[in-house]
């Protein structure tokens, strides 16, 4: 996400007739990685409520036409339910960018963190997802709703220059 934002933020910058505004909500008071339950939801509410204010206070200051929510989902969903009604109360649209994968296993299921999508889900405008299947899964309960799918892109200008050679080389992250 932050890759991406970052991208975002760069060609932004090239428009003049965009203005942009960026809510960051990286995770601060805790380690990404954090599995515990209780920290992540002692850390999250406080991250939350961190989080929340400064878009209260963007959304007052800037009357922005679209509110973009990027979501990894979990208990950031709560977050997401709460955005998405100040969103709607400040007459903002709202893009959901749904960046996991795990929405069709957790539809099938009928999990709690299903349910809180669906709350947040109903209330878009507009959802990105990054791949085909959560996007059919997505439609499949919201027909109505626009669902577009767009995957993670690389800016490619800070790859090397591609060497001729018989040899291919890949490094996952």
């Amino acid at each position: 996400i932050a890759q991406w934002t970052s991208m975002v933020r760069e060609l932004g910058a090239l428009r003049t007739d965009v203005r942009l505004s960026i809510v960051n909500t990286a995770v601060r008071f805790r380690s990404p990685q954090s599995q515990g339950r209780a920290v992540r939801l002692a850390a999250g509410s406080a991250e939350a409520t961190r989080d929340l204010t400064k878009l209260a206070v963007s959304l007052a200051r800037h009357r922005p036409h679209v509110l973009h929510i990027n979501t990894s989902g979990s208990f950031g969903l709560v977050r997401d339910c709460l955005a998405i009604t100040m969103a709607h109360l400040a007459g903002t649209g709202v893009v959901y960018h749904v960046r996991f994968g795990r929405v069709p296993e957790i539809a099938r299921v009928n999990s709690l963190e299903w349910r809180l999508m669906q709350r947040v889900l109903r209330r878009a405008d507009l959802v990105i997802s990054l791949e085909h299947t959560t996007s059919a899964t997505i439609r499949a309960v919201f027909p109505h709703l626009r669902v577009e799918t767009v995957p993670n892109f690389v800016d490619t200008r800070s790859l090397p220059a591609r060497q001729s050679s018989s040899m291919h080389t890949i490094v996952f992250v």
